[in-house]
Formats: C-alpha cells, structure tokens, sequence
C-alpha cells in the first residue's frame, strides 16, 4: 500500500492525519493521528523483487481515553484487511494516550 493510500484511508475516520508530522508551527489538538512507514520488506527470488511489503506505524493521539475512536481504527484495518498489532501508553508531559498501531501492508 502507498503512502497516500494509507492516507487517504486513514483521512476516513475524520480526524487530522500527517505523515510523520505535521508543519512546523502547526498548533494541531487531540485527537490526531500521525503514520509513517517503519520497514519495507520485498520478496525476492530469483534475483528479483517480486512483491513489496510496508510495515507502517499508525499513531493515534487523544487527550483521553476514547474506546470508541480505537474501535473505529481497528475496524477501518479490518475492513481493508490490513493485519495489525498495538501498544498504548500515557505521555505525562504531553497530557496525552498514545495508540501505537503496527501494520504491514502488501
């Protein structure tokens, strides 16, 4: 999957999406949601590249904890079938919950 794919599929929740990061000076509230590719993996054989993998991190940053919003984003991997594994954490100097997803895409 391209970068302006996931994007674009991400854009459908209705939150504010960036790759990696948004502006500089870009005052952007929770809840907002920042994806960037970690790896590519191709599959290779016969001296060829036959088929690429992305694995993106999907970061999904709210002031609190909203339930709702993390089914929403489990559902959207799901109906795009898109596998996908997550962590969460509180940033205490942010004041924020982080919902890290990790995908990989065909």
């Amino acid at each position: 999957m391209e970068s302006s794919e996931m994007k674009n599929m991400l854009e459908t929740i209705g939150l504010p999406v960036a790759y990696h990061s948004f502006g500089k000076g870009e005052e952007i509230k929770p809840p907002f949601i920042i994806y960037y590719i970690d790896e590519e993996n191709p599959f290779n054989a016969d001296d060829e590249s036959y088929v690429e993998q992305q694995d993106y991190i999907v970061e999904v940053y709210t002031d609190k904890k909203d339930s709702d919003l993390e089914r929403k984003v489990k559902d959207l991997f799901k109906i795009n079938k898109i596998p996908w594994t997550k962590s969460e954490t509180y940033i205490e100097s942010q004041n924020m919950f982080g919902n890290f997803f990790y995908l990989s895409t065909l």
